[in-house]
């Protein structure tokens, strides 16, 4: 498996995954604590290297969007219904401010 750091995202402006999550204001800070927790990997060869939670093919930024959108989490879950509840909702602690920035400001 070949993973990707969030210094090799954020060297490269064109990639489209990182103006979706800086978008969202999404720092490095809060992906590192995102994979430490084991909640999200990052693999060249899934999904072309997206932030994806660990052990599926799902992107971070999606449940991002589900949730800016104002869907709810189960809505987000019955979607991706690989992705465990846990991951989401540890996901949800720990980007909770950029989550209530981004739907204060849309």
């Amino acid at each position: 498996m070949q993973n990707t750091s969030t210094n090799e995202l954020t060297s490269n402006p064109q990639n489209t995954e990182h103006q979706r999550i800086w978008e969202t204001g999404l720092n490095r800070v809060d992906l590192d604590a995102l994979i430490s927790e084991g909640v999200v990997t990052r693999d060249l060869g899934i999904v072309s290297g997206s932030f994806v939670f660990a052990g599926t093919r799902v992107p971070i930024y999606n449940l991002l969007d589900y949730l800016l959108a104002g869907d709810s989490l189960n809505d987000f879950l019955e979607s991706f219904p690989t992705v465990p509840r846990s991951f989401a909702e540890k996901a949800i602690i720990i980007l909770g401010s950029h989550l209530t920035h981004g739907l204060l400001h849309s």
